[in-house]
């Protein structure tokens, strides 16, 4: 037997095979990008037939891996997040309000993660302490205070920001609210698509003067999950005409931002 012609002859095979997937992933990819035109095609016609004006660039496809969450509340957590900011504290409080107190100043967690402080601090102190919250860009606070956000798996969580305030006599207020603790799913289903999450967005403000959708942002909301912590809603946050509205990814449902 010539080896060298079979060699020959199976790697011609190899080539074509390879050839083959090549062209039938292609194909999938093109018709997959051409169902995907097709559905915003479509959305946009529903959404215009009910008087609202979307412009197409802001339709996009996303591999969207949100699922519902739950983070379970961690006292002890927030406990280390005050003696950050505060020092040695003493603790007070009932019915799942606890505050703690220090000579520094004090700082009070209710359930849902929603909390208050109030320190002596200056702006590069105060950006020390925030070091000890699941914040974005802490650095970007100055003498000026500001506001930041949580985002849990690159997503904001659009109801949680803490903002940041300086008295004259060098007094530092915090407010707001964060999820402490790893995010752990509570559901298997998946994401809609972001058409269907449109349609269903029509149908929610279907009784305001919602003319035009300015922008689509995803992202989660927090809801208050008593005795338990915080669940966590994958969104879309739609802003119409000036009108935020926050719809479930998963069910199409309106959500209301606590």
């Amino acid at each position: 037997m010539d080896w060298s012609r079979a060699k020959n002859i199976v790697i011609g095979m190899l080539v074509l095979v390879n050839l083959f997937l090549l062209a039938t992933l292609g194909y999938l990819k093109y018709t997959e990008a051409s169902n995907f035109r097709e559905s915003v095609n479509g959305t946009v016609r529903v959404l215009k037939s009910r008087g609202i004006e979307v412009d197409e660039s802001l339709i996009v496809k996303l591999r969207d891996d949100r699922r519902l969450c739950v983070v379970v509340r961690s006292r002890e957590t927030e406990a280390d997040v005050a003696a950050a900011f505060l020092g040695e504290t003493e603790l007070s409080g009932s019915g799942g309000s606890d505050r703690y107190r220090s000579g520094s100043g004090t700082l009070s967690w209710l359930p849902g993660g929603i909390f208050s402080a109030s320190f002596r601090a200056d702006a590069a102190s105060l950006r020390e302490k925030l070091a000890s919250l699941p914040l974005s860009d802490t650095a970007s606070v100055s003498s000026d205070g500001g506001t930041l956000c949580q985002y849990i798996d690159g997503y904001p969580v659009f109801n949680c920001t803490v903002g940041s305030a300086f008295d004259a006599d060098g007094g530092c207020t915090l407010s707001g609210r964060v999820c402490l603790g790893e995010p752990q799913p509570a559901s298997d289903a998946e994401p809609m698509g972001l058409c269907g999450v449109l349609i269903d967005y029509a149908s929610i403000v279907s009784g305001l003067a919602i003319e035009r959708i300015d922008a689509i942002d995803p992202g989660w909301v927090a809801q208050t999950l008593p005795g338990a912590g915080v669940r966590l809603v994958p969104v879309w946050r739609i802003t119409g005409s000036g009108v935020v509205t926050y719809v479930n990814a998963l069910d199409g449902s309106a959500v209301l931002a606590e």
